[in-house]
């Protein structure tokens, strides 16, 4: 039983290391310098293989019916029913056609003007048509 609490756990060590490694860096204020030596792209390469890691591990999970306790899948999912293949896609694209196509973008000129007007002091305010020097009619 003491075995079996073991092997389950074998993960704990080396998460235990890259979290002491982790926080070492960041405490210590070598993580800088990891941001010097690491070139970016080398960084967005590893996040990418990691997001499709994760994306073919969640389509496993949705096209296949998943026995969590035992961690195997129970089989193919049925299609029509509350959990099955035909309404995700049904549901996906009912949010889209909700969510709308946002908002527009505004140009950076049309951004320029914008930041420009704020920060203008208020003009002076000229009597209008009929009206004297205070305001009044």
């Amino acid at each position: 039983m003491v075995q079996t609490l073991v092997s389950q756990r074998s993960w704990l060590p080396g998460f235990a290391q890259h979290v002491a490694m982790l926080l070492l860096l960041g405490v210590t204020g070598l993580m800088e310098l990891v941001y010097k030596l690491i070139p970016l792209p080398v960084v967005r390469g590893v996040q990418l293989s990691q997001d499709l890691s994760f994306a073919f591990t969640a389509v496993k999970y949705v096209r296949d019916e998943q026995n969590f306790v035992k961690g195997k899948s129970a089989g193919v999912r049925p299609w029509l029913g509350l959990d099955g293949l035909v309404l995700a896609p049904v549901c996906a694209c009912f949010i889209v056609i909700v969510s709308g196509a946002g908002e527009e973008q505004k140009t950076e000129a049309e951004v320029d003007d914008a930041l420009a007007s704020e920060s203008r002091l208020p003009l002076q305010l000229q009597p209008q048509e009929g009206e004297d020097d205070y305001g009044e009619l």
